[in-house]
């Protein structure tokens, strides 16, 4: 019922975990139980078919968790996920990345950020289209990096990792809009706190025009908290 239509098995194989873009189009990657992935867009003509679209993610070596999608302009993605074993050469935690380039294609390297043993992150893009990912690790600490000015995909150039003043996990950013929805133009990051209170933290920084290469933007906390744990 209202204009909804009716349900269909998207996939078939049993599924753990699925990350969504839309921004510029449908895409789909979902981890299944046997921690092999899979991904799937939707094209003019409809959905693709599933698939595995490059031999790390067919023989199971592109082994992730906690997996998100970010999505460009040019309606590429960026996959990120945390290692759920060292096979990649990372010890486990550590956030994996990988990309697709200019024509769709996935790259078979995992590049690792480690400095965070992560548990849980999310990832945004800022007004300038650059890309800010908080991870909370595995004592309950936030920590927040943004990428780097790069030549376009190539994506490896990620600032170092700052932690952030909350202690706070479930960590949910906000990105900005240009339709009117959030007219301040910042990144706004919620997080459940220890107690179960949410804090917000925001850009300070509002300049759209400043390089993308320049020092981590400041994140600055409400004077109050809301949200009491019930």
């Amino acid at each position: 019922g209202g204009g909804w239509a009716e349900p269909e098995v998207f996939c078939d194989d049993p599924v753990r975990e699925v990350a969504v873009a839309s921004g510029c189009g449908w895409a789909v990657v979902v981890r299944c139980e046997d921690s092999s992935l899979r991904y799937r867009r939707a094209t003019k003509d409809g959905w693709e078919a599933w698939e595995q679209p490059k031999k790390a993610w067919a023989d199971n070596e592109l082994r992730m968790r906690n997996i998100h999608l970010a999505q460009h302009g040019d309606g590429t993605l960026d996959l990120f996920g945390t290692a759920v074993d060292d096979k990649q050469g990372y010890p486990v935690g550590t956030i994996l990345h990988t990309w697709q380039d200019g024509s769709f294609e996935w790259f078979d390297e995992i590049y690792g950020r480690p400095g965070v043993d992560a548990r849980d992150m999310t990832v945004g893009s800022d007004a300038r289209g650059r890309l800010h990912l908080v991870a909370e690790d595995s004592n309950g600490d936030l920590h927040v990096t943004h990428r780097l000015s790069m030549p376009q995909h190539d994506r490896r150039g990620w600032s170092d990792w700052m932690r952030l003043a909350i202690g706070a996990s479930r960590p949910a950013l906000i990105t900005v809009s240009y339709s009117g929805e959030n007219p301040d133009r910042r990144l706004h990051l919620f997080a459940r706190g220890r107690r179960g209170e949410l804090w917000h933290q925001w850009h300070a920084n509002l300049d759209p025009g400043q390089p993308s290469n320049t020092d981590h933007p400041v994140l600055i906390p409400l004077p109050r908290w809301y949200g009491d744990a019930t």
